[in-house]
Formats: C-alpha cells, structure tokens, sequence
C-alpha cells in the first residue's frame, strides 16, 4: 500500500467514526499509528504470526539442501495453484535438488510445504494435522525440521 491509499483509509475512518464504536486493524509494528489520530485511544498488541508465500521453490530447496543436506533421498510433489513453475516432483540427494514433471508421488498440499520449507511446522506436526498419505524416508524429518529456518525473502 502507498501513503496515498493509507491515508485514504485513515480518511475513510475518520469521517464514519460516529457509525462505529471500535476498529480492529492489524499493522506493522513500525507503523506510528498513534501518531496519525488527533485523540488516540488505542490499545497496542504484538502478534508475531507470519505468512510466508514461496516464490521459487526449487531455489529454496537447493538452499535448504546446501544448509541441511538430505541423507538419503527424498521425493515429493506439489502443485503451485498460483505458480504453474514451482509445481513438479521434486528429488533431493544430499546437496542436490532435481525437478522433473509433476507425478502424483508423495504429493505436499502447497500450504503445508510452504510451513514445513520454512520451518514453521515439522514434518511430525504435519502428520498431526492430517498429511498421512505419503511415505518419505526417516531422514525426511531432519531435513524438514522445525525452526531451522531459511528465508529468501524481500520487504513487501
């Protein structure tokens, strides 16, 4: 969002703050929202929930493979709904990352891959939720650990 739609929102607010007696907006913490509001009476809370969106999945595969080498190999596949070139079975043997045509061979829901690549969730958590058809070797949950994060990402 650029100032001039933030300030067209803020505006918005501003002449229907008679019609509603309390707003719930989530914004960046380094947003002075306070700042902006002639009589604030705002209560702050931090969250730090995140979304992470990935853009290029071979190229972060390759580097979650360089910082976390698969020991033995692991193959599965996804479907990009949004990104038709992230979608294909991907092959991973100790550093290198291999893509071929999309088979239906151990098939990752595309949101929980984007947890499971980020370290959001482990792989032992995404079978408590419910990802119980497929078959990757022992060494799949090291390499899909929790928290052993890598990000390529940009400010957006």
């Amino acid at each position: 969002m650029d100032n001039e739609g933030f300030r067209g929102i803020l505006s918005f607010f501003k002449t229907h703050r008679d019609q509603c007696e309390h707003i719930e907006w989530n914004v960046p913490q380094n947003i002075p929202f306070h700042i902006l509001c002639k009589s604030p009476r705002i209560s702050q809370e931090l969250c730090h929930d995140f979304m992470i969106r990935p853009l290029d999945v071979e190229k972060i595969l390759t580097l979650k493979a360089d910082y976390t080498p698969a020991t033995e190999k692991i193959t599965f596949s996804i479907e990009d709904p949004v990104i038709p070139g992230n979608s294909g079975t991907y092959i991973i043997e100790d550093k290198e990352v291999k893509k071929i045509p999309l088979t239906d061979e151990n098939t990752l829901p595309f949101h929980i891959f984007s947890s499971l690549v980020v370290g959001a969730i482990s792989l032992k958590e995404a079978e408590l939720i419910g990802l119980n058809n497929i078959s990757l070797p022992v060494t799949a949950y090291s390499f899909f650990q929790k928290n052993k994060n890598i990000y390529i990402s940009e400010c957006f």
